[in-house]
């Protein structure tokens, strides 16, 4: 895309689990285009580099976005590259559970069937920002899909409904 004859060689050393979700491959893509920007003096802006991370991958445009101190959540609308920061929000504590199995993305999206009816994120950035969370507030339209291809996720959906937590969610397209 730059028309650069550079080349580069990276090592990489994944600290979050695969296939868990979390963006960990999407941020490695980020911190990539980020790194050969600079390695090759290219200058581009984040705009440009936003660009070229949506022809990579819907998540990738997430870990590009300016974001002021204080604003680390987002909500991401088209196939993720269109990303609004979230200022003021109270820090929050989590629990990952990841399963040893892994799930495929595309087969996960297969399985998908198109929402009939809107879920407003109004109600869960407000909850948010009280630092109040109910479960009620969280959907993911990926999880049923995901429990057509491995029992665990409806396995552990009722282990965590057997607990006090205050709400759970499978991130991403799972596992």
């Amino acid at each position: 895309r730059s028309g650069t004859n550079h080349g580069i060689a990276i090592d990489l050393v994944k600290r979050i689990p695969a296939a868990a979700g979390l963006g960990g491959a999407s941020s490695d893509a980020a911190a990539t285009l980020v790194a050969a920007n600079r390695l090759w003096g290219l200058g581009w802006s984040r705009e440009q580099l936003a660009e070229v991370a949506a022809e990579l991958g819907s998540d990738i445009p997430f870990f590009l976005a300016e974001r002021a101190a204080g604003a680390g959540m987002a909500v991401c609308r088209g196939r993720g590259e269109q990303i609004e920061s979230l200022r003021g929000m109270p820090p929050l504590h989590f629990v990952v559970v990841k399963p040893q199995v892994g799930l495929s993305t595309p087969a996960v999206y297969q399985r998908c069937k198109p929402a009939t009816n809107a879920r407003h994120i109004t109600p869960l950035i407000e909850a948010l920002k009280r630092g109040r969370i109910l479960a009620s507030h969280f959907v993911n339209r990926l999880e049923q899909a995901t429990e057509q291809i491995s029992p665990i996720i409806e396995q552990l959906r009722f282990a965590f409904s057997q607990t006090n937590c205050l709400a759970h969610q499978m991130s991403g397209s799972g596992s």
